[in-house]
C-alpha cells in the first residue's frame, strides 16, 4: 500500500478536476479516465439507453478488481466524481488566507502550510501529516471519500489479499440528483450484480465511524402564486384593489407544512422498525430521532422586483418559493406530491383574484436496508474490529443520496460508511477534509476488503 505523501498526491491531482456537475465536458471526463488509468484502473463510461429529459448528462464510471481468490464474491462500491458549484469564489478564505476551490490549499491549525503536497513536505514533521487540513472543493464531497476506499482495495489488491471481486460505480450526476443513474443502471444492470452495495458520502457523526442503513427521500418543488396583472403596480394606486400574492403564498407553504408534518406523523411503520432493532432508548437515539421524520424547508422566496438593497413601493405580480421535502420511507414521493397539489387546488378554489401553481423537480425515494439482510453481520464485525468502541450505527441518513436505485432496483442490501470528518462545509465555500479521515480510511478499507464474508 503506497505511503500517506503518495496517497495526499493522488488526492491533490484527483479534487483540482474541476468536475462542477453542469460544466462538465468530454475533455473533463477523459482527465478523471486518465487519472484512473495511471492508477492502473480502466473505467468506461455508462450511459443510459435513453437519456432522461434533463440538460444534464454526465457518465457513470464503471470497472471491476478481480478477488485473489476463487469463488470470490462481489462487493458493489457507490461513489460520485461530480461536485457542486463553488458559489462565490471571494468567500473561500480560511483563517484569513484566500483558497481557490480547485487549488488544494493546506493548514496545520490555523497555520497555512502552501498549496501542494510538495510544498508543504518540508515545512512538517511527517508524523503530523494526518493533522493537515485540506480546503477544496470535492474534498470531502466526494472524491476524498471513493478515493480512499479505492486506494484501499488495491492495497489489498498489491497485498494478493483482495477476498472480493470489486466493482465499482462512480455516479457522475449526484450533485443534480442523478437524473439518468437509474436508466444507466437498469442500461448495465448485468455489470452491478452483487452480493451488496457499500457507498460513503457524507460526514462521520461527531466524528465517529459510522455505519448508516439508509438515507432520506427528497422532493423538489416549486410553488408559484400570482395576481393576473402581468406587472409590478404602485403599491398606493392598486392597494385595496390588486391583492399582493406574498402572503397569501405564505398561508399555502404553512398549510403544506402542517400536511407533511401530519403524514410524517401518520407514518410509523418505518419508526416502529427502527425502534424493534435500535430500541427506543439507544447511546445514538439522539443523533438520529430527527431523521426518522420528514422535513418542509424553504429554500427561498422570491418576488418580482426584488432587487438587491433597493426598496420599491410597489405590489409584485408573482412570489415564488423553492422547497425541498426529506422524506422518511413509508412516505413515497408522489404520495406527498399528490396531497400538497391537493391543498394548491383548494386554494385556486377559495382565493379571488390570485392563482396558485406548484410544479415538481426531483424526486429521491427513501431507502433502508434491515440489519437483518445480507452483509449486515459481516460488515457490522469489521468495522467494529477495526475502529473499536464508539462506532455510531445510524439507521438513517437525514440526507438524501440515490440509494433507492441499489435497494429498489438492483434488490440490494445497501450500507453507508462515511469517511469525511464531520462540520467539512460540504456544499458549502471552504468545504475541507481533515487528512487523518482520508488515511484512515484507506486502511480500514484495505482491511475490509481483505476480510472474507463467512456466509
Amino acid at each position: 500500500m503506497m505511503n500517506n505523501f503518495q496517497s495526499l498526491q493522488l488526492l491533490d491531482s484527483y479534487v483540482q478536476i474541476p468536475t462542477i456537475s453542469s460544466q462538465i465536458t468530454p475533455e473533463i471526463v477523459a482527465q478523471v479516465q486518465t487519472f484512473w488509468h495511471n492508477l492502473g484502473l480502466e473505467f468506461e463510461q455508462l450511459w443510459p439507453q435513453t437519456p432522461g429529459s434533463g440538460n444534464i448528462r454526465n457518465p457513470a464510471l464503471f470497472c471491476e478488481i478481480p478477488a485473489d481468490v476463487l469463488d470470490a464474491h462481489s462487493l458493489l462500491l457507490y461513489g460520485h466524481w461530480d461536485v457542486q458549484p463553488t458559489g462565490d469564489v471571494n468567500q473561500w478564505v480560511w483563517h484569513g488566507q484566500p483558497c481557490p476551490p480547485f487549488q488544494p490549499t493546506y493548514f496545520l491549525d490555523t497555520n497555512y502550510l502552501g498549496s501542494s503536497p510538495t510544498e508543504i513536505q518540508s515545512k512538517i514533521d511527517p508524523q503530523n501529516l494526518a493533522q493537515l487540513l485540506m480546503v477544496a472543493r470535492g474534498a470531502a464531497d466526494n472524491k476524498g471519500q471513493h478515493l480512499a476506499n479505492i486506494l484501499g482495495v488495491l492495497g489489498a489488491k498489491q497485498a494478493g489479499t483482495l477476498q472480493w471481486n470489486i466493482k465499482i460505480l462512480l455516479d457522475g450526476e449526484e450533485e443534480v440528483g442523478s437524473p439518468n443513474l437509474r436508466a444507466i443502471v437498469h442500461n448495465h444492470r448485468h455489470k452491478l450484480t452483487a452480493d451488496f452495495m457499500v457507498g460513503s458520502d457524507g460526514p462521520k457523526s461527531d466524528n465517529f465511524p459510522t455505519l448508516l442503513l439508509g438515507v432520506r427521500g427528497l422532493l423538489a418543488l416549486t410553488v408559484r402564486c400570482q395576481n393576473g396583472s402581468g406587472r409590478m403596480l404602485h403599491s398606493g394606486n392598486y392597494g385595496n384593489i390588486t391583492p399582493n400574492p406574498t402572503l397569501p403564498l405564505a398561508h399555502l407553504l404553512d398549510d403544506m407544512e402542517a400536511a407533511v408534518v401530519e403524514m410524517g406523523q401518520t407514518s410509523t411503520a418505518f419508526r416502529d422498525e427502527v425502534d424493534s432493532f435500535f430500541g427506543k432508548v439507544s447511546p445514538d437515539r439522539a443523533r438520529f430521532e430527527p431523521f426518522l421524520y420528514p422535513t418542509f424547508n424553504i429554500n427561498s422566496l422570491m418576488t418580482e422586483g426584488a432587487t438587491g438593497g433597493q426598496r420599491r413601493t410597489i405590489i409584485p405580480s408573482w412570489v415564488e418559493a423553492s422547497v425541498d421535502v426529506r422524506l422518511i420511507p413509508g412516505l413515497h414521493p408522489q404520495e406527498v406530491y399528490q396531497r400538497l397539489a391537493s391543498i394548491v387546488e383548494k386554494a385556486n378554489r377559495s382565493q379571488v383574484g390570485l392563482s396558485f401553481v406548484i410544479a415538481q423537480g426531483s424526486a429521491t425515494a427513501a431507502s433502508y436496508t434491515s440489519p437483518q439482510r445480507e452483509g449486515y453481520a459481516w460488515l457490522k464485525q469489521v468495522v467494529d474490529n477495526f475502529w473499536g468502541e464508539g462506532t455510531r450505527l445510524i439507521p438513517i441518513l437525514g440526507g438524501t443520496l440515490p440509494n433507492d436505485i441499489f435497494t429498489e432496483d438492483l434488490s440490494l442490501a445497501s450500507y453507508w460508511l462515511p469517511a469525511a470528518n464531520s462540520h467539512n462545509r460540504q456544499h458549502d465555500t471552504n468545504e475541507h477534509f481533515i487528512l487523518e479521515h482520508f488515511f484512515r480510511q484507506q486502511e480500514f478499507y484495505q482491511v475490509l476488503a481483505s476480510t472474507p464474508n463467512q456466509k
